[in-house]
């Protein structure tokens, strides 16, 4: 891994956080291939989660990303009111200010699959007659509380008229990047001593002071914290400021996904249920859901498949090399994908252990764990899609790249870096100046970005106390 060299000028090989010019996403794959620890495996984690690729980015002087989207064009109401006119129902919905149904179109009875056509209607009601009309409904079909679906209208054979237009209803989402620093006071002395990351071969690919390698773990442990536990919030401060807080996956999941609080090790069958409901989201089989479990509960929803791997030797029925541990395998036509989380099993970043007896030996962010789909989703506004987890940064709009997101820069002190004389325009008697008193430099870091997530469909499994 990383070497100390005493004289780093003769080496001439590029110092990753020097500053000007160097831009952090450029070294990322280095950082993550050579590593510095867990803080990185986690971070990888994270990026892996991502998908990589695209970023996308926003100019807005606050940080928000704005997301246009247009709601299902799938309408569906629920029946409260069931008033009997001849041949004829008037239904009243359970959504008084419900308006997305048409003169002739279909209605959908999703309990009795009975069907009706539509012969007047308003705000919050239909009047829907047999769609044979020497036909009558029974008492049972389009009954109180029994979910209904619009399909479409069905014109006639003969001379039809145009159908009346429909207007789609959209939702404005908004994602916020945070602003995120760190920074270390660096002595002339340490500037001395250098660490190198070291490829293979014996070449040195970039250096980095232990300061250096703190100040950016420190950066990178707050970047995957918020990219779990961030609230996606825009606050004011005491002192009239301004500050972000990114969309983090819990809180992604609180709106829009569902959260179950066990009270004991989930079932086989709850974990099907999840699976098959993050499924129905991306069209069912041939879809691909990951699961995002740290080491315990990995090991656990492993064990609820012992009955297919205990006596399938080395190569198991699901085609994986482990035969008692499964990492993917395919069911009902759905490919599960298991993937670990250092984060949450990181016990120096959680320490709260459950009081439920099932969940003792370990602490509540070990025994959770997460259901995902990966689907595409349409930002209407710029009709894009979008993987269900990007990443945001914040640029200038007159920037033409989507990479400036970290800032790295060091302010010369006594010494301008790695033990040199501070050099500049001399004044007086030739005395060099500097930009702080500081026997030494500081070195300063900005990360200004979020995430984009849409948690529609997905499920997290949490200890409930």
């Amino acid at each position: 891994m990383a070497q100390t060299v005493n004289n780093p000028m003769t080496s001439g090989t590029t110092n990753l956080f020097a500053s000007g010019g160097i831009d952090f996403l450029q070294n990322e794959g280095m950082l993550l291939e050579y590593g510095f620890g867990l803080e990185y495996k986690a971070y990888a984690q994270m990026k892996q989660l991502t998908g990589g690729g695209k970023v996308l980015w926003t100019s807005d002087p606050y940080g928000k990303y704005k997301v246009k989207r247009e709601t299902s064009n799938y309408r569906n109401a629920v029946i409260t009111v069931r008033a009997v006119d001849g041949i004829k129902l008037k239904l009243t919905f359970q959504d008084t200010n419900f308006s997305g149904h048409r003169i002739s179109e279909r209605v959908y009875d999703q309990l009795t699959g009975r069907s009706g056509r539509i012969v007047e209607r308003g705000t919050g009601f239909a009047i829907i007659e047999p769609e044979d009309i020497n036909s009558v409904f029974l008492a049972a079909e389009f009954a109180v509380a029994t979910n209904i679906s619009f399909t479409g209208v069905i014109s006639e054979i003969f001379a039809s008229k145009g159908t009346e237009q429909t207007h789609p209803v959209y939702t404005d989402e908004a994602y916020y990047c945070g602003v995120l620093r760190e920074g270390v006071v660096r002595s002339r002395r340490d500037l001395t001593q250098l660490q190198w990351v070291v490829a293979k071969d014996g070449t040195r690919l970039f250096s980095y002071t232990d300061d250096q390698e703190r100040a950016y773990k420190k950066l990178i442990q707050n970047k995957v914290s918020l990219f779990w536990t961030g609230k996606n919030v825009l606050s004011q401060t005491e002192t009239g400021n301004w500050k972000a807080e990114p969309m983090g996956i819990d809180h992604a999941i609180e709106e829009k996904g569902q959260v179950t609080k066990m009270l004991g090790l989930p079932t086989r069958a709850q974990f099907e249920e999840a699976i098959f409901n993050a499924a129905s989201i991306t069209g069912g089989v041939g879809s691909t859901i990951r699961v995002v479990a740290p080491t315990r509960m990995h090991q656990h929803i492993s064990s609820l498949y012992s009955d297919f791997t205990m006596f399938s030797g080395k190569w198991n029925t699901f085609g994986v090399g482990n035969g008692i541990d499964l990492t993917q395998w395919e069911q009902s036509g759905i490919k599960i994908e298991m993937m670990g989380s250092a984060w949450h099993d990181n016990i120096y970043a959680h320490q709260q252990v459950s009081t439920i007896p099932a969940f003792a030996n370990g602490t509540i962010a070990s025994n959770t764990f997460y259901v995902m789909n990966d689907v595409l989703t349409t930002d209407i506004a710029t009709s894009t899609a979008t993987k269900r987890i990007q990443e945001i940064v914040w640029r200038s709009p007159d920037v033409d790249n989507s990479t400036g997101d970290y800032i790295a820069k060091v302010i010369p002190g006594m010494v301008n870096g790695y033990g040199n004389r501070m050099t500049g325009q001399g004044i007086g008697n030739g005395i060099e100046t500097a930009a702080t008193d500081i026997d030494g430099d500081s070195f300063q870091m900005i990360y200004d970005g979020g995430h984009f997530i849409d948690a529609t469909g997905w499920h997290k499994f949490v200890p409930a106390v």
